[in-house]
């Protein structure tokens, strides 16, 4: 762990890349391929579909990844979550940025807005389920700066090791974008990543 946080304001980012195109799976593939698919693309969005209502860690339908692999960057991704549903967005495959709605039964470590377990959110800036929301989300040299719907609610703060349901664990690694598809159902669109650029 770097023994101080990164001066954001000399952090520089490459232009944003699309990493959803909004008209197939281009880019990604299922984690665990020999699971159920319950992802598609529909209507330009990214949608993932099961039957599954509780909030049990695991299921029978696959996870999503993408392809390439990402160290250093801000991430811009929109997100739909019914009330009482569940899912998540892991950086580098290995810090889960939580997705669910801002009446949700999980709060604070376990609420929207936090790295899932490991830092709580200064506040629940989240909306009620099915409404849109929207995550920008910095990742510096293992500091994690998140934006729920335009509130600073996690301000360049350590992530001291991968959060629980983490696929890649070691953080001198570069690891992808991943969404949980083995919870419950949830949309995403507007999906892009800004690589920081290095001297």
């Amino acid at each position: 762990m770097p023994t101080k946080a990164p001066d954001l304001s000399k952090v520089r980012f490459s232009q944003p890349i699309a990493l959803f195109n909004g008209k197939d799976l281009t880019g990604w593939k299922a984690h665990e391929p020999e699971k159920k698919m319950g992802w598609s693309v529909e209507d330009g969005l990214l949608k993932n579909t099961t039957p599954k209502t509780d909030f049990k860690a695991t299921g029978d339908h696959a996870n999503l990844k993408t392809k390439s692999v990402f160290e250093d960057f801000w991430l811009h991704i929109e997100f739909l979550v019914e009330e009482q549903r569940n899912s998540g967005i892991y950086l580098r495959g290995m810090y889960e940025a939580q997705v669910v709605d801002r009446d949700s039964r999980m709060q604070g470590l376990q609420g929207i807005g936090a790295i899932f377990g490991m830092i709580e959110p200064t506040k629940n800036a989240g909306r009620p389920g099915g409404q849109w929301q929207t995550y920008d989300i910095t990742l510096v040299d293992r500091h994690v700066t998140v934006i729920l719907n335009g509130e600073k609610v996690i301000d360049n703060k350590p992530v001291t090791g991968p959060t629980a349901g983490a696929v890649y664990t070691n953080p001198a690694e570069p690891g992808p974008i991943y969404l949980q598809g083995d919870h419950t159902n949830v949309s995403y669109r507007d999906i892009y990543l800004a690589p920081v650029l290095k001297d």
